[in-house]
């Protein structure tokens, strides 16, 4: 590593092949490229036109909040991503799958899944820390596809929590948190789990998520609240919400104006599956609405409140404007609150803690919510970035400046 240029993560030469944060990247995105071309590489009339709408979607939300940009070739639009070389030059690299069978497959497959490939490296975004959570929770949602079929609904948000946490303190801290590497000035990510120990939950969600945002330099908490259910074996597509009749669960999950239904995709025969997705639970129960008779509805759907489900972690909950199937929040104490519901139970299980605002106190939210009900912390990762000083808070650095959504790109 040349040490004239460590730590700089615009100057291609910093980035040699041996770089151990360039290393965690591509080690996952080589353990999920299999995974994820199989399920988007379907003949079209295969996939179904749901599932090819949230495909389509997904590629314009990751191109719209990344680097990664699209070039003409033959008279197609394929996708484009520059990365480092050898030469210490920013070279385009065009994402292509095997020419067998190549025409009848579903493009906005194809480019969903390269769109999703390529967003799994440290260069594809203007602030790293959204690309470190993303390919976190895409590697995390593989394993458990792969690992968890057919195992119940809570088992599966568990395993899924815990590899979501493990992937980024066992593949990104390390290289990112030892000499030299560093995340760029700006740039910064705390992360933690809470939970109950008995793992029951009052309200029917299975688990939470809270993200700390800036939104005009004042900290803003997104809050979801997230029920799990699974693709139905017997019609691909769908998934049960409320079986027979019974709506209370989704009665419940709309009451508290965060909920949402992740839904965990089958694999077939084919070892191919839909993507995992997110729909509000407001989405959901319009289309309850619109059937005559049954509990089921799609997985995907072309609304536009249909997400995948890394993404809508990466981009709805830190994005600008805030997904409105969130709970938007102005303090700690209004989390806590919420989360416990003034009962001594929360309304999940487990919560997922995100902070990228070097405000939110995420040690504070865990000494209220042990209030709330939540029995069991997980060690907060943090991800520095690599210009620092010091802060008010005992000892703990904060960045010379903030990222914030329309800043300049560093330069490719």
């Amino acid at each position: 590593m040349d040490p004239n240029t460590d730590g700089d993560w615009d100057n291609a030469r910093y980035w040699s092949f041996r770089h151990p944060v360039r290393g965690a990247f591509a080690e996952l995105a080589r353990e999920v490229r299999r995974l994820i071309l199989r399920g988007a590489c379907k003949p079209a009339d295969a996939m179904g036109e749901a599932e090819m709408a949230l495909r389509a979607t997904t590629r314009d939300r990751l191109v719209s909040a990344t680097r990664i940009r699209t070039r003409k070739v033959g008279g197609r639009a394929l996708l484009q991503l520059e990365l480092p070389c050898k030469q210490g030059r920013w070279v385009g690299v065009t994402g292509a799958l095997p020419r067998t069978g190549r025409s009848q497959l579903a493009s906005d497959g194809r480019d969903c899944a390269w769109a999703q490939l390529l967003a799994m490296s440290p260069w594809a975004w203007r602030d790293p820390a959204v690309g470190l959570l993303l390919s976190a929770a895409q590697g995390a949602v593989h394993r458990v596809v792969r690992e968890r079929q057919g195992r119940p609904e809570p088992e599966l948000t568990i395993a899924l929590m815990d590899q979501i946490v493990g992937l980024l303190r066992d593949r990104f801290l390390p290289p990112l948190n030892g000499p030299g590497p560093a995340l760029p000035p700006g740039s910064f990510l705390d992360v933690a789990t809470m939970s109950m120990t008995d793992r029951r939950d009052r309200m029917g969600a299975d688990f939470a998520v809270v993200v700390g945002t800036m939104d005009r330099d004042e900290p803003r908490f997104r809050v979801a609240l997230f029920q799990a259910k699974w693709e139905d074996e017997q019609a691909r597509g769908t998934a049960t919400v409320a079986r027979g009749g019974d709506r209370a669960q989704l009665d419940e999950l709309l009451a508290t104006r965060a909920g949402h239904y992740v839904f965990y995709p089958r694999l077939g025969k084919d070892r191919t599956s839909a993507p995992m997705t997110v729909r509000s639970a407001v989405d959901v129960d319009n289309e309850l609405a619109q059937r005559t008779r049954g509990a089921s509805v799609g997985i995907c759907s072309e609304a536009n409140g249909c997400w995948e489900f890394a993404s809508f972690l990466a981009l709805a909950m830190m994005d600008d404007p805030p997904p409105s199937s969130a709970l938007v929040l102005g303090t700690l104490q209004e989390v806590a609150g919420f989360l416990s519901t003034g009962s001594s139970r929360p309304l999940a299980p487990t919560t997922l803690v995100v902070d990228r605002t070097r405000q939110f106190r995420v040690r504070g939210l865990r000494a209220l919510a042990s209030e709330a009900g939540y029995d069991a912390f997980s060690e907060m990762l943090s991800f520095e970035t690599s210009v620092e000083v010091e802060s008010e808070d005992a000892g703990r650095s904060t960045p010379t400046e903030k990222f914030r959504r329309g800043s300049p790109p560093m330069a490719l």
